[in-house]
């Protein structure tokens, strides 16, 4: 819809792909996991499990969910619905869900799919995007 008087249009285009180290198409604060890209674990753990093995779970070792007695020893869970672990990197948004691999420019925001120009940037006493406009 159209913009207030005074406040730059808000146009969607849709998130590109975008070559990292890990070549997995995610940005460079995020890591990829069946299809979908999350804030990496070793962020959000502090580095004390860097390895994702879920959406919701981080681990200390690649190896420890081979054994399911162990996984509670050196895993840690952090479930919800685009929260906890389950979230984009922080480059994307502030608990922004997980997507496909693709990235929005610095300047735009990941919403439902699409990028958009970051609201901070529209009009700073009103930072967080709840809907597309």
């Amino acid at each position: 819809g159209p913009s207030p008087v005074g406040w730059p249009a808000t146009t969607a285009t849709a998130a590109t792909a975008t070559a990292t180290a890990g070549g997995d198409g995610c940005s460079t604060d995020e890591e990829g996991l069946l299809g979908l890209c999350y804030d990496k674990c070793s962020s959000l753990t502090n580095g004390e499990y860097p390895y994702r093995q879920s959406a919701w779970t981080c681990c200390q070792t690649a190896e420890c969910t081979k054994n399911p007695f162990e996984m509670f020893k050196c895993c840690k869970h952090n479930m919800g619905w685009c929260s906890g672990f389950d979230i984009a990197g922080m480059h994307e948004g502030n608990k922004v869900c997980p997507h496909k691999p693709g990235a929005c420019a610095a300047d735009e925001e990941l919403f439902l799919g699409m990028c958009y120009m970051k609201c901070s940037l529209i009009d700073p006493t009103l930072p967080y995007r709840v809907g597309p406009a």
